[in-house]
């Protein structure tokens, strides 16, 4: 029998008493198995499955947060209210596993940064799955483990302004650098496959350092998934179709590839590998592939073929000219056929459906507007590095700026990676006060509630423009 509280020794007053799992099941005073997002108790049950809150934090980790953060900042305070989270009680992971400065980096993850890292209107339960089966993975990967540290601190040194967070991101990202180096050596000299564990972590080590490694992470990442499918492609496609975990990493790897290959689109210095992506011609063998990904995606948000078109955009100034002209032509035929899927508005759709809607059509907008510029510049025979500039408005602008200010889709933007690209092109073509000023506050919103470091890039390229247009 348990002692009173009157006749406990001081030791046993001090023990910690075991508070994982569900309130649900600690109410009713039985093991919780724990499962994620709902345990099988309350679900065998019919219950509603409740997780601890901040109010109920283990007394030790509080403590230490407190010596840690004797204040909370306004920073701090404000990324909270901005991102609208209710932090998992880190009660639930292990201190024997990770240490507490870890678990404060892993909260962060789990409840901020991970949403960011997927589409506005992914499915929640879809998220949790791919977070809480990441997790379990970590336990047994320290590699894995130190990539979605950096990334988790490298986020969070943006949002809260707090040094300490890059400085641990660093000393994180070289722990993971030497992880992926080892594991890909290992694959290297032997037969083995890529581990699920090493493609994740490949996803991780843009965040850190995305301008100097980007390329060369994403490409060895390419490269990994593509060896990962041709030794078992069945396996992988069966996975996707299934499998929420393998959608988000799979697609991360596909969406930072294209995105390195439209990044830079005066300059483009990254290619997509075209035996990869191919849907037609010869190489047939990811063609199931592709076709999983584009049923509900949770990362890409676009269509492949418009990535693809994008693409051929922006590469268009690098052919012959003989071949140029004829090029040019040929998109913009394909274009105009996008273009009416812009005006496509459905009164009735849900919030979630009319932003897929309207992130196709921004960037078709956007495709457009940077194709328009490229057929004047043909004509004029000018540098690709310098687009025309016109002393009206191009109708795309204005277009473009009223699908980011929608009521019921602009918060989502504010929150959303997949932006950035079309606010730099429609920003190349800004030149009224009105459209900067819009641009300028829309990428400082995305900004502070993402932390997302390309959207600071993005806006201080675009102040240099509009800086020597004055």
């Amino acid at each position: 029998m348990e002692a009173s509280p009157s006749t406990q020794s001081p030791a046993t007053k001090a023990r910690l008493r075991t508070k994982t799992g569900c309130s649900t099941c600690r109410q009713r005073r039985i093991k919780c198995g724990e499962e994620k997002p709902a345990c099988r108790n309350c679900i065998s049950a019919s219950r509603g499955c409740v997780w601890p809150g901040p109010e109920e934090l283990d007394r030790r980790l509080r403590k230490f947060r407190e010596q840690l953060y004797p204040k909370t900042t306004a920073a701090t305070k404000a990324t909270v209210i901005v991102n609208n989270v209710t932090p998992l009680s880190p009660t639930l992971l292990p201190t024997d596993i990770f240490s507490l400065a870890e678990l404060d980096l892993i909260h962060h993850w789990l409840n901020v940064l991970s949403d960011l890292l997927v589409l506005p209107n992914a499915d929640p339960a879809c998220v949790a799955g791919h977070s809480f089966e990441t997790l379990r993975m970590m336990t047994g990967c320290s590699g894995l483990k130190s990539a979605i540290l950096a990334c988790s601190a490298s986020n969070k040194s943006t949002l809260s302004k707090d040094p300490r967070y890059q400085v641990a991101s660093l000393r994180y990202y070289d722990e993971a650098i030497r992880y992926v180096s080892d594991a890909v050596a290992d694959i290297g000299h032997g037969s083995k496959a890529p581990s699920d564990m090493l493609i994740t972590a490949m996803t991780y080590l843009w965040g850190p350092d995305g301008e100097l490694d980007a390329r060369k992470h994403v490409a060895a990442a390419i490269t990994l998934m593509k060896i990962r499918y041709q030794t078992a492609p069945k396996q992988i496609c069966d996975s996707l179709a299934a499998s929420w975990w393998y959608r988000v990493v799979y697609e991360s790897v596909l969406y930072q590839a294209f995105f390195l290959a439209i990044r830079k689109p005066l300059s483009p210095d990254f290619d997509v590998d075209p035996e990869l992506f191919q849907l037609q011609g010869e190489s047939q063998h990811l063609e199931p592939f592709a076709t999983v990904l584009e049923r509900q995606p949770l990362i890409l948000g676009l269509p492949l073929s418009l990535y693809y078109l994008m693409i051929a955009v922006i590469k268009t100034p690098q052919l012959p000219e003989a071949q140029r002209q004829a090029q040019l032509l040929e998109l913009r035929a394909e274009l105009a056929l996008w273009e009416t899927l812009t005006d496509d508005d459905k009164p009735d759709a849900d919030v979630h459906s009319k932003f897929q809607a309207n992130a196709v059509a921004l960037f078709v907008l956007a495709t457009s507007l940077l194709l328009d510029q490229m057929c004047e510049q043909c004509l004029l025979a000018g540098s690709p590095a310098e687009l025309t500039t016109t002393s009206h408005t191009r109708w795309q602008v204005f277009a473009a700026l009223r699908l980011l200010h929608r009521p019921d889709v602009s918060e989502m933007w504010k929150r959303c990676y997949l932006g950035a690209w079309p606010i730099l092109v429609v920003g190349y073509s800004a030149h009224e006060e009105e459209h900067i000023s819009s641009i300028r506050s829309m990428l400082r919103q995305m900004v502070e509630r993402t932390g997302y470091g390309e959207f600071q890039r993005i806006l201080e390229e675009l102040e240099g423009l509009w800086a020597s247009k004055r």
